[in-house]
């Protein structure tokens, strides 16, 4: 079906439909998942023109789904696999398959997750980011890294190409922010010999970034 548009991964792409109607006289329909390498590969999926950005749907025919929520992670919610596509383990690395599965067999993803609707699961799930890469702050405060670069790159469009989150065991959160310099050069109407350094501190940019 050429208006069905495939994102992989976990960063599933939504919207408003309005783009879609506008060019095809009706919604897109968006398909994306959860999966990985060592679940050959999706284990979830969500069809349809109500899918926005973040949903990663239902389990798939076959696989098993566990929600386990982890205080030691701010209370977020891991999910884990087990399913015919699921690896036996990792070769000739007993010590990592056996941190890789839990007690009763659910390969352990590190990516958390929350209902689109908790008074109706049949709506599916949506990504929250990666349990492994949260932290907390000397102050108790847990940080959701995920949500929090995306929110940032988002904010930060066009300009902004990623973001490193730190502040482990400190007081305060920062963020390393990696400029588009293409961008910021527009930003700034500077010509395309401009180097990184007359880019970057540019009155506009500057501004823009502040």
């Amino acid at each position: 079906d050429e208006k069905t548009v495939v994102c992989g991964g976990t960063a599933p792409v939504g919207g408003d439909g309005a783009h879609g109607e506008a060019e095809a006289g009706e919604r897109v329909r968006i398909v994306t998942g959860l999966g990985m390498t060592e679940t050959a590969p999706s284990c979830t999926f969500a069809v349809g023109t109500e899918v926005r950005s973040g949903h990663i749907g239902l389990p798939v025919p076959g696989v098993e789904v566990k929600l386990v929520k982890d205080a030691s992670t701010g209370g977020k919610t891991e999910i884990r696999f087990k399913g015919p596509n699921v690896m036996p383990g990792y070769w000739r690395a007993p010590e990592q398959t056996a941190a890789a599965f839990d007690e009763e067999g659910f390969y352990r993803t590190g990516d958390a997750v929350r209902f689109v609707d908790a008074a109706d699961p049949q709506k599916g799930l949506l990504f929250d980011g990666r349990t492994a890469e949260d932290f907390k702050l000397s102050t108790g405060t847990f940080v959701s890294v995920g949500p929090l670069r995306a929110r940032i790159t988002l904010e930060g469009a066009p300009c902004v190409q990623d973001a490193v989150i730190t502040g482990i065991n400190r007081d305060e959160v920062g963020a390393l922010v990696f400029p588009r310099l293409d961008e910021c050069r527009k930003l700034a109407g500077l010509p395309e010999s401009a180097g990184s350094a007359e880019v970057l501190h540019h009155p506009q940019v500057r501004a823009f970034f502040q």
